[in-house]
């Protein structure tokens, strides 16, 4: 059931390179030697930023990451996509911030990041040790050791975004009251979405990328979901926790609507508990984010 309920709650240089489709980060804290085959995740709290914007915080636990090829690349703790984020990006420069705080503030430990821009080719290369075939067209690598708090920062290029309005819109410096209001009115109306016969979210997940929204309507897993009890309420206006971030985008921090995910052990088939906690993370994904037009009225960030 952990794995259900985290698909519902989930649910140090410019790079630039023609034809560059796509932009990843890797990042481990662990401990061990890098020449070892393995080496130990530290626990802690790792986060990731786009452009000021929370993308994902995510809980490390101590268990094993295995030391990869001559280069001792270490395998990720934290793996993030600018494909998977492009609606938080910009064309042109980008920035990146990834910061680890361990659960023990004053134990050593040794951090490494990678970043690697991905083309829309695969060059193979023939040297004397083989044949080797890959889509990175550049890359990059920092490595750290200290106690406490790491942070690596960095830009990279995404020509391959497209514009959307709100990269024209002003910045949110600050959320009023009425903000408040008119964001809760918006997370309660996309609360009431989820009740039979479900039309608006299944609108929702066909024009999401990368989701079978055909198989989700077939299965009728919101329904058997509904069936078991399953309610979703947002939170009052004075319970939001937004956190600006330089744009008119708003991350809504916590948890902006409120559900019992354990309703979804009342499922009677695995299938359908997991097809319902993934149609249920796109409709209300955390971080949730929200964005603020010129006209004071506010809307998801699509």
């Amino acid at each position: 059931m952990a794995r259900l309920v985290a698909l519902l709650l989930l649910l140090l240089s410019p790079l630039a390179h023609a034809g560059t489709v796509g932009f990843e980060l890797s990042f481990a804290p662990f401990r061990g030697a890098l020449g070892d085959d393995e080496v130990t995740a530290v626990p802690g709290t790792a986060t990731v930023w786009f452009n000021g914007i929370l993308v994902a915080e995510e809980e490390v636990e101590a268990e094993p990451l295995m030391v990869l090829f001559d280069a001792r690349e270490v395998s990720p703790a934290v793996w993030v996509t600018a494909g998977s984020n492009a609606r938080l990006l910009r064309p042109g420069a980008n920035t990146w911030k990834v910061s680890f705080v361990p659960d023990e503030a004053d134990a050593p430990y040794a951090a490494q990041i990678r970043w690697s821009a991905i083309g829309d080719e695969v060059r193979t290369t023939e040297t004397e040790d083989g044949i080797t075939s890959t889509n990175v067209v550049a890359s990059g690598r920092a490595d750290r050791e200290a106690p406490g708090t790491t942070v690596f920062e960095g830009t990279f290029e995404a020509d391959w975004v497209r514009r959307q309005d709100w990269h024209d819109w002003p910045a949110v410096t600050e959320v009023t009251p009425e903000d408040r209001t008119r964001i809760a009115a918006l997370l309660a109306e996309r609360a009431h979405w989820f009740a039979p016969p479900f039309e608006n979210l299944h609108t929702l997940l066909k024009r999401t990328d990368g989701i079978d929204a055909r198989r989700i309507r077939r299965a009728m897993c919101l329904d058997a979901a509904w069936l078991a009890g399953l309610r979703i309420t947002a939170v009052d206006p004075d319970q939001l926790d937004p956190e600006l971030t330089g744009t008119p985008i708003v991350v809504l921090r916590g948890r902006p609507w409120e559900a019992d995910p354990t309703k979804l052990d009342k499922l009677r088939s695995d299938e359908k508990a997991f097809c319902a906690a993934v149609a249920l993370s796109v409709a209300y994904a955390v971080p949730t984010r929200v964005v603020r037009a010129p006209d004071g009225s506010w809307s998801f960030l699509r």
